[in-house]
């Protein structure tokens, strides 16, 4: 056989083995993407006195590098990364809001309680930060971290220096179960958890004082 047939048959099969490859590659699934939300049940607050005041629970601002549906975890100081399949089904300046309303209707000590960018009349305003809401890494396991800038504030007061009630940072952590997103997701909900309980505690008492109460409540 002629010398010169080698190389042309050995590129050949090597072209054939790198096509073969790529379709290979080309038809290779993806991971499928898991899309989480909160889930816990409102917390058991003290019984009060219903104060006859209409809330509304905005939407809340959010840092930059948490304002995503991706899942945000920190390894280390300055580093902060995100799961690429593994995602909250809204983003945490929605998400947080939304449960805050949930827990502030179910217990029943407030006329009304909205919760979003509607039109609703409402007697004050509760407007949100989110500062921190990311899993954090550690050799002795992960942890879920909430930190929420609140504030109350007065709707019709024309007073500027009086229309904030109060402003305050909360910041609560949960251990993760084990070490996976879903056990990240199980602590983010007991964290928010404990902060809703947290804030209903302020809003309350910076509202009973001046409010009046319902007869029969």
């Amino acid at each position: 056989m002629n010398r010169m047939v080698y190389p042309v048959i050995g590129c050949l099969l090597i072209w054939s083995f790198l096509t073969a490859g790529c379709v290979g590659a080309g038809h290779r699934k993806a991971p499928d993407t898991a899309y989480y939300t909160l889930e816990y049940e409102s917390p058991a607050l003290p019984v009060q006195p219903l104060l006859d005041r209409i809330l509304k629970i905005e939407a809340f601002q959010c840092a930059p590098e948490y304002d995503s549906t991706q899942i945000i975890y920190r390894e280390g100081s300055f580093q902060r990364s995100g799961y690429y399949y593994h995602r909250w089904r809204a983003r945490p300046g929605d998400l947080i809001p939304y449960f805050l309303a949930r827990d502030f209707t179910q217990a029943e000590a407030f006329r009304a309680v909205y919760a979003g960018t509607g039109n609703q009349a409402a007697t004050h305003r509760i407007e949100g930060r989110i500062e921190e809401f990311y899993e954090k890494d550690a050799p002795d396991g992960w942890s879920a971290v909430v930190s929420v800038a609140v504030a109350l504030l007065a709707e019709h007061e024309p007073d500027v220096s009086k229309r904030v009630l109060f402003q305050k940072i909360y910041r609560v952590s949960a251990p993760c179960a084990e070490k996976s997103p879903e056990a990240v997701v199980q602590a983010v909900s007991q964290a928010v958890s404990g902060l809703s309980a947290a804030v209903f505690k302020d809003v309350y008492s910076a509202l009973a004082d001046s409010a009046d109460t319902v007869p029969g409540k």
